[in-house]
């Protein structure tokens, strides 16, 4: 479990520091501003430090925050996706365009549906993938 936490925690730095090879962009540094990702990134490293110093208060930690997570993010898709105030949604989506036009992309972006870049995509993965995880761990130590 410490080592996909660690390597999460790595990947989830990239959002901090960016990620680009040549004209290859993963994902742009953080923006002075955005200060959700700077949070979660110190909170974050502040569970992962805990869990691994110690473990049965950091699994909490670290189970409460891929929670939020994992809702949030989920949260967000169903409004992006579902909610048919197509005009206000639009303008959201170009937003996020617009915003990450510069970074790769598996799924090419549209116009009337909210497609994250690679990154993101790697991001929502990763953190299910903890969530389910932190899930075994808890359910698994306690037998």
């Amino acid at each position: 479990m410490n080592w996909l936490i660690i390597i999460s925690f790595c990947i989830y730095t990239l959002i901090i520091t960016g990620f680009r090879i040549g004209s290859f962009v993963l994902t742009s540094r953080w923006v002075k501003g955005e200060w959700a990702e700077l949070i979660y990134w110190t909170l974050f490293g502040t569970s992962t430090i805990v869990f691994l110093l110690i473990p049965d208060m950091g699994q909490w930690m670290l189970l409460l925050l891929f929670t939020l997570f994992n809702f949030g993010q989920m949260s967000m898709t169903y409004k992006y996706w579902f909610i048919h105030n197509k005009e206000r949604i639009r303008k959201k989506v170009e937003g996020y365009n617009k915003c990450f036009a510069h970074t790769h992309h598996v799924i090419k972006p549209r116009v009337d549906v909210l497609i994250p870049d690679t990154f993101h995509i790697i991001l929502f993965i990763m953190f299910f993938i903890n969530l389910i995880a932190m899930v075994v761990y808890i359910i698994t130590a306690r037998l």
